[in-house]
């Protein structure tokens, strides 16, 4: 297998893309999961369940748990991304 920096560079693209998807798409499961239990426990629409989580919460605990949870993100994603980039190398040598 011959060395192609261009063709590395998109294949690394392509697996980084692959990652974000996969995690938001998990992202969005566990939200779902969550907004379905209150529902059902609760029998909340989504109105109820934003002013339900806001008083759980509050609006800036909201914002950090976000934020949390996109930084775990981008951490797996990154721990990811770095671990494929290895093996994808290591195939390429």
């Amino acid at each position: 297998m011959s060395f192609d920096p261009v063709r590395d560079i998109l294949e690394i693209n392509v697996l980084l893309l692959q990652n974000i998807h996969t995690v938001q798409h998990q992202i969005s499961q566990h939200r779902c999961k969550l907004y379905v239990y209150q529902r059902e426990r609760w029998s909340l629409d989504e109105e109820q369940l934003l002013q339900n989580l806001l008083a759980q919460f509050g609006k800036e605990d909201l914002k950090k748990i976000s934020q949390i949870m996109i930084s775990k993100t981008q951490r797996q994603i990154y721990h990811r991304a770095k671990s494929e980039t290895k093996s994808l190398i290591a195939k390429i040598k």
